[in-house]
């Protein structure tokens, strides 16, 4: 794990602003190259894999979720999902990626190259969240509908006894 490499996107709806650093933040480096040269891609979601190696992309914008593994220099559609989906790497395992949207729950085991549906009973268009640390524990909100776990990488989800939560 290397927490030197981070990677932020921008929502200026004219330019692309997608960003990577090597220093933990203290430079910037702009990601010129366009993984669709015929789209105006801006905004929507970022990720890292656990160990740095990987990007993953996905614009609010049309086009798909993209992964590079060379900060921008070439790209690769991300195979099985579209675009705006809200994505999150697991925080232990380099080659797991989660990625969600009201269609559904997926998962990569390739460092984000193709996802697999494996739930499509929890939809909700919001953020989800790994647990520091610990490998395949993601907690997903499901906009009023109550709070899910998963304990094995996305594979099954539990809904967990809470009151309310509007996440």
């Amino acid at each position: 794990l290397n927490p030197d490499i981070r990677a932020k996107v921008g929502d200026d709806r004219n330019e692309q602003e997608l960003l990577y650093s090597t220093d933990g933040g203290e430079s910037w480096t702009y990601i010129r190259n366009k993984p669709n040269e015929n789209i105006d891609l801006y905004s929507g979601y970022v990720a890292l894999t656990a160990d740095g190696s990987k990007l993953l992309w996905s614009p609010e914008s049309l086009g798909n979720t993209y992964v590079t593994d060379d900060y921008g220099e070439t790209w690769h559609r991300c195979k099985g999902v579209d675009y705006g989906l809200y994505v999150i790497a697991d925080p232990v395992d380099p080659e797991v990626v989660y990625a969600f949207d009201n269609s559904g729950f997926y998962v990569s085991r390739d460092g984000g190259f193709t996802f697999n549906c494996t739930s499509e009973l929890i939809k909700a268009r919001t953020r989800i969240c790994v647990l520091p640390g610990v490998a395949g524990t993601v907690y997903v909100p499901a906009n009023g509908s109550g709070l899910f776990v998963s304990v094995d990488f996305g594979t099954t989800f539990e809904k967990l006894d809470v009151f309310k939560c509007d996440a």
